[in-house]
């Protein structure tokens, strides 16, 4: 399944990007001119993580999966803002999440209104409060279910039962507006029938992909369920996947992943050629879903896998395959990789414009996760966090002690940091002492950011 772990293998830990522009050199160093953050509370979570979000309360939801019986069911989980457990609810059925948004008291919602999106994996699932959907045995399906504020089911999405396909969501964002906005995949096998319907509620909606394609699959969702729009990015051997989506604030949707060699087709009116060796992709579609540019890394094994804004810019992790150099354009340069697969960080402005780019000091064979607010980027890399500026100097990193692992990142703009870690032993969870947990735990902390 094309899905990337919620929790990172150990990392290197090291102290800075290492990066070369035009005309080379590195970016610059200043140390560590920002103290690293101090940990307020950690607090066990009942699951295993793939997304994180916070209202403007200062509340944690955590999304996921947990098990049963050997089944694998959808977790949500909501904190207080001193880390207490309010709420877990699990899915009864196979099924997991892998993203979680939260609104706030804004046009087109009421405040509090919890969105989890991920897959029905093979069966019928239920989500509490009456809400349930059939699923099909051997089959998976997109699957998107609204929740309150008290963690009661409002209504559930998915595709409808049909053979030989595969569609789930990866990521998902919201716009303030009553609009949900979905990434993920699709496919089918050559002999499936090359077309689904987005079922629950209506409008049904009939997408028409080729035979045996993969594709990158965009949608859009209404405050009650209702089909917006569904975006597919695919093209005979140019099978996108695409793993992380943010918005910014003008309204525009970036999604990013990897993709196959030859013409991709973006929809109805966007077509790009890609590398025979295909590459990572990331691009940026408008609210109606239209394509408006993408931008391909070639490489094969080469993928963005995680993004992240500020509103403005957009943050990108890489593993880029190879040891080829990149030359991004408007100056930024990338010579010959470190290693065969290696970690890149890289900023983009709202117009596809590579800003600054360069590696990250890791051996870490898995996606960094990212965070963002209007001082910079925070980085999960395995055993290690570290803060870069706007600029992409280091301003403070740590790395969790005995050997243990971080995994999400999440900022609420507003001076805190949530991260999910597991430690192996009694460990300290912070830089400066805190919390400690058993081994084998999977957490989630709070810190608070330094001025």
């Amino acid at each position: 399944m094309p899905r990337f772990p919620g929790l990172l293998v150990i990392a290197v830990i090291a102290s800075s990007l290492y990066a070369d522009g035009g005309g080379g050199g590195s970016l610059p160093d200043p140390g560590m001119p920002s103290p690293p953050p101090t940990l307020l509370w950690a607090a066990p979570v009942p699951g295993v993580l793939r997304s994180l979000a916070a209202d403007e309360a200062g509340n944690l939801y955590a999304a996921g999966e947990s098990w049963t019986g050997g089944d694998t069911e959808a977790l949500l989980a909501k904190y207080d803002p001193t880390g207490r457990l309010l709420w877990s609810r699990q899915a009864e059925g196979p099924s997991r999440y892998a993203a979680v948004a939260v609104t706030g008291a804004r046009a087109g919602y009421e405040s509090g209104e919890i969105y989890a999106a991920g897959s029905l994996e093979g069966g019928a699932a239920s989500f509490g409060n009456s809400v349930r959907i059939e699923g099909r045995a051997g089959g998976i399906d997109l699957l998107v279910v609204e929740y309150d504020a008290e963690g009661r089911a409002q209504w559930a999405q998915s595709t409808d039962r049909l053979p030989n396909s595969l569609t789930l969501l990866n990521a998902l964002a919201l716009d303030g507006k009553g609009r949900a906005f979905g990434a993920g995949t699709l496919s089918f096998d050559d002999e499936g029938e090359p077309s689904f319907h987005l079922s629950l509620p209506s409008p049904r909606l009939r997408i028409e992909p080729s035979p045996g394609s993969k594709g990158g699959l965009v949608l859009s969702l209404g405050a009650r369920g209702e089909v917006g729009w569904v975006t597919v990015a695919e093209g005979g051997s140019a099978r996108a996947l695409f793993y992380s989506l943010v918005l910014d604030e003008e309204g525009g949707i970036y999604v990013c992943g990897s993709v196959g060699g030859g013409e991709l087709r973006f929809g109805s009116g966007f077509r790009i050629e890609v590398p025979g060796t295909g590459g990572a992709i990331l691009a940026r579609l408008d609210a109606r879903g239209r394509a408006l540019w993408a931008r391909i890394l070639p490489g094969k094994g080469s993928v963005f896998t995680s993004l992240a804004t500020d509103g403005k810019e957009i943050y990108l992790g890489a593993l880029l395959a190879g040891r080829q150099g990149y030359d991004l354009g408007s100056g930024v340069v990338l010579e010959g990789l470190p290693g065969s697969r290696s970690q890149v960080l890289l900023k983009y402005d709202g117009s596809g414009r590579t800003l600054w780019a360069g590696y990250l000091p890791s051996e870490a064979p898995d996606p960094l996760s990212l965070a963002a607010d209007k001082s910079g980027v925070y980085v999960v890399d395995g055993g290690v966090i570290r803060a870069f500026d706007r600029e992409g100097r280091r301003r403070w990193s740590f790395g969790h002690p005995g050997g243990g692992r971080f995994g999400l990142i999440l900022t609420d703009g507003r001076g805190s940091l949530f991260v999910t870690a597991q430690g192996e032993g009694l460990l300290p969870l912070g830089p400066e002492g805190g919390a400690q947990l058993p081994a084998g735990v999977d957490y989630v902390g709070k810190y608070r950011l330094g001025e």
